[in-house]
C-alpha cells in the first residue's frame, strides 16, 4: 500500500485508539481488534461512529481507494445528515498486520479462544439435577407438554413434586455434596424465580432442555412421535451416574411412573405421554443405564 494511503488509515486508526482510551477501555493484546471483540457491541458501535471522520477531512482519491479495499465505510449522521468515514474489522486488521506484525494464526486463536467459538463442559449443579429429574418423571417431552408455571394451582403443584424429587435424590445419595436444604429453594422465592434461573441448562443438557419464555419449559426428546432413547438416557445419567444394584434400579424407576400417574393430572393440559408404553420406555432408560454402569 502506498504511503499515503497507509498515513490515512492510521489517522483513523489512531483516532479509534484515542477515543478507547478516553472511554477507560483497556486495550486488550495491545490491539484494537482485540478489544472491539470482547466488548458489547453497543459499546464498539458507539466507539466506531465516535471516531469517524468527516467526508471532507480526507482527500478524495484517498478514500476511493481505502473504501474499495474495504478498509473504511461510509455512513450518515442520523442527525447532523453529514456523510462520514470509519475504518472497518479489515482496516484494522490491515493496520496492525503490517504496523504490528501480528499474523493470521494469532488472529484465529484468538477468536478460537473467544466466547461465540469456545466449547464449554459445564457440569450440572444439584438444582439442574432436580430440574432434570423433575421434569423426566412427569415426561415435558414437547411443547404441548411442558412444564406450565403460569398459574397458582399448577406453581403449587410443581413445587410439591420438585419437593418430593429433591427429597428422593437426597435420601438416595444422588445429589453432589454440599446441596442446600429445600427449604432454600422455595422458601423466600417461587419455583417460577427458580426456573427463570436455570440459564445454563440448556448447555448442560446439550440443547434439549427448552425455555419458551412464558413461564413454560420442555425436554425436546420427541423424534417422529417417539422418544429420543438416546437423549433421554443422556439426561437420566446426569442424574444418576451410577445405578448401583437392581434395588435401585427399581426405586428410581418406580418414583417416575408413580409420580407421572399421581401429579400429570394436576400440571399437565395433555397427557399423551402418560400410559404405559412410556412407562417401558422409562423403565428401559432406566435399565440401560444400570447395565451399562
Amino acid at each position: 500500500m502506498e504511503e499515503k494511503y497507509f498515513n490515512s488509515l492510521n489517522t483513523f486508526y489512531q483516532r479509534l485508539h484515542n477515543n478507547l482510551l478516553r472511554d477507560r477501555i483497556k486495550i486488550k493484546k495491545n490491539s484494537i481488534l482485540w478489544t472491539l471483540m470482547g466488548i458489547v457491541a453497543k459499546k464498539s458501535i458507539n466507539c466506531l461512529k465516535n471516531s469517524s471522520i468527516a467526508v471532507s477531512s480526507i482527500p478524495s482519491d484517498v478514500l476511493v481507494v481505502l473504501e474499495e479495499l474495504g478498509y473504511i465505510i461510509q455512513y450518515q449522521d442520523n442527525i447532523s445528515g453529514e456523510k462520514r468515514y470509519t475504518i472497518t474489522a479489515l482496516g484494522i486488521w490491515e493496520f496492525e498486520k503490517t504496523k504490528k506484525n501480528y499474523s493470521e494464526e494469532e488472529l484465529l486463536s484468538f477468536i478460537q479462544e473467544s466466547v461465540n467459538f469456545k466449547i464449554e463442559t459445564l457440569s450440572p449443579n444439584n438444582d439442574d439435577l432436580l430440574t432434570i429429574f423433575s421434569m423426566v418423571c412427569l415426561r415435558c417431552f414437547s411443547k404441548d407438554t411442558s412444564m406450565d408455571l403460569k398459574t397458582d394451582f399448577k406453581r403449587k403443584n410443581w413445587e410439591m413434586i420438585f419437593r418430593e424429587a429433591f427429597s428422593f435424590l437426597k435420601e438416595n445419595n444422588t445429589l453432589k455434596k454440599g446441596n442446600r436444604p429445600i427449604e432454600d429453594l422455595f422458601s423466600s422465592k417461587k419455583i417460577d424465580y427458580f426456573m427463570s434461573h436455570r440459564n445454563n441448562l440448556q448447555k448442560i443438557s446439550n440443547d434439549i432442555y427448552r425455555n419458551l419464555n412464558d413461564k413454560r419449559y420442555y425436554l425436546n426428546i420427541i423424534d417422529k412421535n417417539e422418544i429420543n432413547q438416546e437423549k433421554l438416557m443422556f439426561l437420566l445419567s446426569l442424574v444418576f451416574k451410577d445405578i448401583p444394584d437392581i434395588i435401585m434400579l427399581d426405586k428410581i424407576t418406580t418414583f417416575c411412573i408413580n409420580t407421572a400417574n399421581n401429579m400429570a393430572t394436576l400440571v399437565l393440559d395433555n397427557y399423551k405421554y402418560i400410559n404405559a408404553h412410556f412407562d417401558d420406555i422409562i423403565k428401559k432408560a432406566l435399565k440401560d443405564i444400570y447395565i451399562n454402569n
